[in-house]
């Protein structure tokens, strides 16, 4: 009945159902449900058949307890055991559900009449007779049992939705996920370089508790200070549960919605959109850029490294920053195997939200200012409101106070058929001590700032726009924090800010993008804009765009364009791939790199690329190769890559997984993300879990992570790469894990070795089709097939088993599996004897 063990009674049981719907006469008129099958007629037709234990109904089923598919109302709950009893009257079968189940379906007991609320407290809940109009079809030809329940008894919620009686908090229980790369660089101008990060997410899980630490460690020939390890933040963290909000304790960061988002100690309070359904819920940035070899690409913000990588050859996407919370923007810095650097900045802001009508948002922070090397540490008190008035209007308020500063913004948003406005206006008022006042500098202004938003959806065109206007005087709390450390002078006072994102979609295969941003300034920086356009098309045959971008540079800016084209060498979907990029800034400098790309493996575990890069820089040609690989294993994921060029060389090892400890015992995984599962299946390694592709080790346990908190998550282990001697009994488990936890998830399992036996009566006597095989405790736990053939599941020790049919007849064996392996499907014979448990 699943893909890989053999069911115990599946297989005897659908051969009876089909062969017995073809074939059977009904001899007298039955009860409702019940068949009766004309015994001669069967024999006639040379089927010496059992058929007493299916007269009930065309699909009954002796008692006990069976592997189904299970459906409700349409939806997959993987393979579970379900007992089957019969009434008191054995006049209906009864397929028993327990009281957890029917809440994971979402029944509405609310509804369900008063006289059958009783019967909720039952070991085994019959639908049939606890639901009115329920229904319970098994379908033998699929192995499936197909469960009906009216609408009316079944509450309505969003799909992947989880109430929150049913989250769980997980095992106590710890976690280390971890980023590392190493290079070695020789070149003919700066010789040998070595060079080592690490970055580190690890937390701790205890009574409901989170800790969590994030830091990052370099070392190397590059470093000015040597080795140095950077704790980011070290917090403490819970769910409040009845106000669907997050508490916070320690270093951490406030919310960047309506102030900017700010670094802290201390203690917040805040709304969190992900404990509400999907229908009543209402950030950190990609960083995109092009490598021209294998690349070290290194974000920052502030002085601050937040993640380091190594990429290929080629345009490369970043997309798993943590959320730091800053609003200051993000530099990445590109190193190339050469050494040459490239830095550009990514902007990093929070959009304005509207709210949905009667719903709200808080947050409320109270602490000390944690800014980079800031000596007096500014205490503050902040917070802010938003509230949904009408599906046309959202309100939002805030506040800061703090010693020498005070701010205060009102706000409104608009959802128009013209699109999404947001205006809110900041009035903020600086009374520092005299000394660090500069003559005739304002220390009060007022900000005001406009969004826009709209997607055409008939041309298939998004706008994303936000310009703001801050008068000299006017200063962020983050500025103010600074003033109180260092003064006036050095800060940067912001006057105007314009960001642009528009994207055009023509039909399914063709878009275009244009994003650019604007600054001015009150002090004495340069103006600065930065802006990129370009489009992207498909083809049967393989993709092609060309792009343009204008940056700053120190003598002004440049413009660079960019030229790519994607074809795969073959039709398969495994195929490899080969990627042409150009790029062009003027006659002196330009590249053009070639490289191929693909994976390997049955579950595609490994990826490489091969390349080759020529090109001018500052008129000088240059020339280099080489190649990266990444593999997948259980534990953690391996990068290796290698560069040549002239006058340089470079080798690079990485590897990023996570590991978890908890009472019974450490698991490994080669992928990451806070909320994760510990799944334990005895005996089946190699078992597959279709999340994040990872398999059941050597301890027979794995780690999955990146679960979504606070939503239904199916943990799905397939069998196939598990030992033969092993059943997984239900390959699918439901979970709604809360933010940050760690939750067991057990599978059951019987091992044994898998074995083919050809039953024969000791007194010649014909075993008839379809007779229960039973064990020691009775539960049957197979049916006689075609040809006296049993498939069975046994120990090492011998096992007593009993074979009945017709009105009382049976016979018994006792058998255990031979010490030297034999093929699973090799025919064993075995005798019966007339006396139960004597071979």
């Amino acid at each position: 009945m699943h893909a890989k063990s053999h069911p115990r009674t599946g297989l005897a049981v659908c051969l009876v159902s089909l062969t017995l719907g073809g074939t059977a006469l009904a001899e007298e008129p039955a009860a409702p449900g019940d068949v009766h099958f004309d015994r001669e007629t069967l024999r006639s037709l040379g089927l010496d058949v059992d058929v007493s234990a299916f007269e009930k109904s065309a699909s009954a089923l002796p008692a006990g307890t069976y592997p189904f598919n299970l459906i409700v109302n349409g939806t997959a709950y993987g393979l579970q055991e379900v007992r089957v009893t019969h009434t008191a009257e054995d006049q209906r079968q009864v397929y028993c559900f327990t009281r957890e189940q029917l809440t994971q379906w979402g029944t509405a007991f609310d509804e369900l009449p008063q006289d059958r609320l009783a019967a909720l407290d039952q070991d085994c809940l019959d639908l049939v007779a606890l639901i009115p109009q329920a229904k319970v079809e098994p379908e033998m030809s699929t192995a499936a049992l197909q469960v009906t329940l009216p609408q009316a008894y079944v509450k309505k919620r969003p799909r992947h939705y989880a109430p929150p009686q049913s989250w769980d908090s997980g095992l106590n229980a710890g976690f280390l996920s971890y980023n590392t790369n190493f290079d070695h660089a020789r070149s003919d101008d700066q010789g040998t370089r070595n060079s080592y990060f690490l970055g580190l997410n690890g937390g701790l899980n205890l009574s409901g508790w989170r800790f969590r630490h994030n830091g990052s460690f370099l070392s190397g020939d590059n470093t000015d200070k040597g080795s140095t390890y950077q704790t980011l933040n070290n917090y403490l963290q819970r769910d409040l549960t009845s106000l669907s909000s997050q508490l916070t304790l320690g270093e951490h960061f406030t919310r960047g919605d309506l102030f900017d988002s700010i670094p802290f100690t201390g203690v917040q309070m805040e709304s969190d959109e992900r404990m509400l359904p999907d229908n009543e819920r209402g950030f950190a940035p990609q960083v995109r850029g092009v490598a021209e070899s294998n690349a070290t690409v290194t974000v920052r913000q502030g002085n601050q490294v937040i993640h380091e990588t190594t990429v290929p050859p080629g345009p490369f996407l970043i997309d798993d920053l943590y959320n730091t919370g800053f609003t200051e923007n993000l530099e990445v810095t590109i190193t190339e195997a050469d050494g040459r650097e490239k830095t550009f900045a990514v902007p990093y802001s929070y959009a304005a939200e509207l709210l949905r009508p009667n719903s709200s948002r808080y947050f409320l922070t109270a602490g000390r200012y944690r800014g980079n090397e800031v000596n007096r540490e500014l205490e503050f008190l902040q917070g802010g409101y938003r509230r949904g008035v009408t599906n046309t209007l959202t309100l939002y308020s805030g506040a800061i106070a703090a010693d020498s500063y005070m701010a205060a913004l009102i706000g409104s948003g608009f959802n128009t058929p013209y699109g999404a406005i947001t205006t809110d206006i900041t009035f903020a008022d600086f009374d520092p001590d005299s000394n660090t006042v500069e003559p005739r500098m304002p220390t009060r202004g007022e900000s005001y700032r406009i969004g826009y938003n709209k997607t055409f959806g008939r041309t298939g065109t998004t706008v994303q726009t936000v310009y703001s206007r801050s008068d000299e005087g006017y200063l962020s709390l983050s500025a103010a924090a600074e003033a109180v450390d260092t003064g006036l002078t050095n800060l940067f006072r912001e006057r105007d800010r314009l960001t642009l994102n528009v994207n055009q979609a023509l039909g399914s295969r063709t878009s275009f993008f244009l994003s650019g941003v604007a600054q001015t300034y009150w002090t004495d920086e340069d103006d600065s804009t930065t802006f990129g356009g370009g489009f992207t098309r498909s083809f049967s045959w393989g993709s092609f765009g060309l792009s343009a971008s204008r940056f700053n540079t120190v003598d002004g800016y440049d413009i660079q364009y960019l030229a790519t084209l994607s074809l795969p060498l073959g039709r398969s979907t495994r195929a490899p791939r080969l990627n042409t990029t150009a790029t062009y800034l003027d006659n002196d400098n330009n590249t053009l790199q070639t490289s191929v790309s693909g994976v390997v493996g049955e579950q595609m575990q490994t990826n490489y690329n091969l390349y080759a890069n020529s090109g001018l820089n500052e008129g000088e040609r240059s020339n280099s190769y080489g190649a990266n690989l990444r593999h997948r294993t259980t534990a953690s994921m391996l990068g290796v890559s290698a560069s040549r060029g002239d006058g340089f060389s470079r080798e690079s090892l990485s590897a990023r997984g996570s590991i978890a400890a908890y009472s019974g015992g450490v698991v490994f995984s080669p992928t990451q993300g806070e909320t994760m599962a510990i799944v334990e299946a005895e005996g089946a390694a190699g078992a597959q879990l279709r999340r994040n592709q990872v398999r059941i080790g050597g301890s027979g346990k794995a780690l999955v992570t990146g679960l979504t908190p606070y939503r239904n998550n199916d943990i799905v282990l397939d069998s196939k790469g598990a030992s033969d001697s092993v059943e997984i009994k239900e390959n699918i488990q439901r979970i709604a894990p809360r933010y940050g936890a760690i939750v067991r998830v057990p599978y059951e399992t019987v091992t044994g070795q898998p074995s083919l036996l050809e039953i024969v009566h000791a007194g010649g006597i014909p075993i008839p089709f379809g007779a229960a095989v039973s064990d020691a405790s009775g539960e049957v736990v197979t049916h006689v097939a075609q040809g006296q053939l049993v498939f069975i599941r046994t120990g090492l020790e011998p096992a007593i088993y009993k074979v009945s049919w017709g009105d009382g007849e049976s016979c018994g064996f006792t058998y255990a599996p031979p010490e030297e392996a034999h093929d699973t499907y090799s025919k064993m014979p075995v005798t019966c004897s007339a006396e139960p448990g004597r071979p």
